[in-house]
């Protein structure tokens, strides 16, 4: 990967640190959570401290992110990319399906196939699902919970990623990957500049405030949901489920426009 996106990260998380970045609703726990540009970068430092200390993850490696539409997905995403590695962004319910096969590098139903990856991360729900933990694997989970709270059970062999984050250091150097692809999302591979090139083809005006309905595992939800805004000075917001957000949230929340 070029050292242009792991750069242009670091450099847009000094802009403007308070500015509200991530906004989210889950109307089922009642939750709502803000995250300014300084609050994200924190999160993002610490997960990418992670990756690469307590994962082993190297630039140029490839790392699952098999999480729904949720604020600590775009952390996830950003942290990657931080740390020079590659975004391999997959629906949760299709790996499911794929279990310990798909992790390896070997096609799935459908014709899906995931590619061999250094590390995973995924959610509480789809270990209770019966996803299996894939062998060789560094394997985190996410609760998804309020208050981003730790895991409800112990699941053998995966880390929590509410244990394993707090400690990890605030600040983390941008570590430029060698030339592999930035993300591996809609089947396809996309390199750093294309990336960059369709967060830039949003227009997001600074200051602005979008609303994003792209699922995370998507072209579109990968861009959006957390580098575009950030590159580009706005915000996002973010509702759990399939239900819209109503037009009374999204004057309160100041949005001008919404994608997908």
């Amino acid at each position: 990967m070029p050292a242009e996106l792991p750069a242009l990260i670091e450099r847009a998380f000094g802009t403007d640190p308070a500015r509200p970045l991530l906004t989210w609703y889950d109307d089922a726990t009642g939750e709502r959570v803000e995250l300014s540009v300084a609050t994200t970068a924190n999160w993002v430092a610490k997960t990418a401290n992670l990756l690469r200390d307590g994962l082993d993850v190297q630039p140029g490696d490839r790392v699952l992110v098999a999480l729904p539409r949720h604020w600590q997905t775009p952390v996830v995403h950003l942290a990657t990319w931080l740390a020079g590695a590659c975004v391999v962004a997959v629906e949760p319910g299709v790996l499911g399906v794929l279990g310990v096969a798909g992790v390896a590098g070997v096609a799935g139903v459908a014709g899906v196939a995931v590619p061999r990856c250094a590390a995973a991360f995924v959610s509480e729900a789809a270990l209770d699902g019966g996803l299996a933990v894939p062998r060789g694997v560094e394997t985190v989970a996410l609760s998804l919970r309020p208050m981003a709270g730790r895991l409800l059970r112990e699941h053998p062999g995966v880390l929590d990623f509410a244990v394993e984050v707090p400690g990890h250091g605030d600040h983390f150097g941008p570590a430029p990957g060698p030339g592999v692809p930035a993300a591996e999302v809609d089947g396809g591979p996309l390199d750093a500049a294309s990336l960059v090139g369709r967060a830039t083809s949003l227009g997001l005006a600074a200051g602005s405030r979008v609303y994003v309905r792209h699922e995370p595992w998507t072209t579109d939800g990968l861009v959006a949901g957390g580098l575009a805004p950030l590159l580009a000075g706005a915000g996002v917001l973010m509702v759990a489920g399939d239900r819209p957000a109503s037009p009374e949230r999204l004057a309160a929340e100041r949005i001008v426009a919404s994608l997908g």
